[in-house]
């Protein structure tokens, strides 16, 4: 099972906060507001601000290698 699938990929490329990023935390991962001084409440995965975003929209497929990516990010770093 992923811990990260197309839907959470396309909800952290998609969000208008600039401290979004994926967080692994209690053995899943979200889309959260984290401050650069700020507790994620778990382990950052990636930061939105880090993805480039190539002319700022992303395809079906580009999101879906993102998310396999960012799961295989998740599962190193966190799970």
């Amino acid at each position: 099972m992923a811990l990260v699938g197309k839907e959470m990929a396309t909800e952290l490329m998609t969000s208008s906060d600039p401290d979004a990023a994926l967080v692994y935390a209690c053995g899943s991962c979200a889309v959260r507001s984290v401050g650069e001084a700020g507790d994620p409440g778990g382990v950052i995965i990636a930061r939105r601000r880090d993805i480039p975003a190539q002319g700022g929209q992303m395809t079906d497929e580009q999101l879906e290698k993102l998310a396999v990516i960012l799961d295989n990010m998740a599962r190193d770093q966190g799970g």
